[in-house]
């Protein structure tokens, strides 16, 4: 999956990507990326990286890095099936208060989506 320079640690982290000749994102102006075609891979993903997806396509389509605690966020995968409902807000609720537990990588994967507290 392309992505925009200063997000290559994300690349990274998450290893070879199958549908990586697909143009499967869109920047908004936000400077964050949404998923266009859906969100390859999604039945693979670990709990962090579905929250990971979830807080981009969040941030794409409302420009803040503010979650409401109780917003739900909606991913659709790439290759068909089922969508996976994301409860964003308590996701990055717990992340936060237990970011101490939180790998370099994760840390990094948050920090590069604007979360500075990841650092």
């Amino acid at each position: 999956m392309p992505l925009i320079p200063h997000r290559n640690h994300l690349r990274e982290a998450a290893g070879p990507d199958e549908n990586e000749d697909q143009d499967v994102t869109v920047e908004a102006t936000a400077g964050t990326q949404a998923f266009l075609n859906g969100v390859p891979g999604l039945a693979h993903m670990s709990t962090f990286e579905r929250g990971v997806a979830a807080l981009t396509q969040y941030q794409a389509r409302e420009n803040t890095l503010t979650v409401p605690r109780k917003h739900t966020e909606t991913l659709h995968p790439a290759e068909g099936g089922e969508e996976v409902l994301v409860r964003l807000g308590i996701w990055l609720s717990n992340t936060r208060s237990r970011r101490t537990k939180l790998t370099d990588q994760q840390r990094a994967a948050l920090a590069g989506l604007g979360h500075h507290w990841a650092r």
